[in-house]
């Protein structure tokens, strides 16, 4: 499952529809996955993140077969604003970042050899950003 699809399953399941009507003003901020070198073609399980103002917390979901809520959580976020993620805005597809972010591990640093990829969708103040490590 990919980052629109994770993100249409929880927009569309009752678990989040209830928690919505508590949290309106709430809005997306992030999707994160971790994952084994070997397992973009399995599966994943995201983290997709709502940033809710009032509390300055975040509320995060766990989707993969399930859907869970996990308990809402302090922000690390060292005095910068937590921008709303715009799904509409997205212009490079998880995959595509993920090939391009290969070919640079593999120009820049061939001697280093990945295990494991860590992947956040976010809005920082240079834009809408996929970050790869």
């Amino acid at each position: 499952m990919q980052v629109l699809e994770a993100i249409k399953k929880l927009e569309n399941s009752d678990n989040y529809k209830e928690w919505q009507k508590d949290n309106v003003n709430s809005y997306l901020s992030y999707a994160f996955v971790m994952m084994d070198i070997n397992q973009e073609k399995q599966d994943l399980e995201w983290q997709i993140g709502y940033y809710l103002p009032k509390e300055d917390k975040i509320t995060t979901f766990t989707i993969d077969k399930e859907i869970r809520k996990n308990p809402d959580s302090e922000i690390f976020k060292n005095n910068t604003k937590v921008y709303e993620l715009k799904i509409d805005k997205l212009k490079v597809a998880c995959r595509d970042a993920w090939k391009i972010s290969d070919k640079m591990q593999k120009e820049k640093y061939p001697f280093l050899t990945p295990l494991k990829k860590i992947t956040i969708l976010q809005k920082l103040d240079i834009g809408q950003l996929w970050n790869i490590t």
